[in-house]
């Protein structure tokens, strides 16, 4: 269940809630219907446990700094729409292997020290900045439109609803999908590869553990 602070809240300043204000909040939608025969009051009234915390988002600004670099959610922290948070995580993690390992097998087969330069390092990460900056930006401003018109927020939510017949038609679907299928994949893992042969075999993973 998602709801309106009404507010945005800095990062630094980020919300802490009470079971008062988990109460609270339960009170205004206890007898909302989750289906048929069943309103959200028999939930909560069987609940294991409840959690109210707030829905952090945001792009880091770079996404490294001299030898380190981050994914997921510390580069890119997204609100819940269908699973991007966690699919762009693993894209980040897909696009940095690809990077790296040309570059290291290119070190290693050459005469020189295999160890790796500050400056080398540098570059890497600059070109996987580069390479997922506009498609983790995409999948936030999907994130952040959908949990927003959920929630009925503003104007934007009101066009959303609007178009909503539009978004389902075979066109509409069928560019969603097509945003989808341009996820990064790695590099020579495709179906039929000896990697991907390998590491679908029985007893072989530890030949697998080795290629990565």
């Amino acid at each position: 269940m998602t709801h309106d602070l009404k507010r945005t809240v800095a990062f630094e300043k980020r919300e802490r809630f009470s079971e008062q204000d988990i109460e609270a909040l339960y009170a205004q939608v206890a007898d909302k219907t989750v289906t048929d025969g069943l309103v959200f009051a028999i939930m909560f009234e069987n609940r294991r446990a409840a959690v109210m915390t707030a829905l952090e988002e945001g792009i880091a600004e770079q996404f490294f700094s001299g030898r380190l670099f981050m994914l997921g959610d510390s580069a890119h922290k997204m609100v819940p729409q269908a699973a991007m948070g966690a699919n762009q995580a693993i894209e980040s993690a897909t696009a940095f292997v690809n990077i790296l390992r040309p570059f290291l097998s290119h070190k290693t087969s050459q005469s020189s020290s295999a160890y790796i330069t500050q400056s080398e390092v540098e570059l890497c990460l600059e070109q996987y900045d580069l390479r997922r900056r506009a498609r983790v930006t995409e999948a936030f401003r999907r994130a952040n439109l959908t949990c927003r018109a959920h929630l009925k927020i503003g104007p934007v939510s009101e066009e959303y609803w609007a178009n909503l017949p539009k978004m389902m038609s075979p066109v509409a679907i069928s560019k969603l999908l097509d945003s989808f299928s341009r996820g990064e994949v790695l590099e020579n893992w495709s179906v039929g590869s000896t990697n991907m042969a390998v590491c679908t075999g029985f007893g072989e993973a530890k030949e697998c553990m080795s290629k990565l």
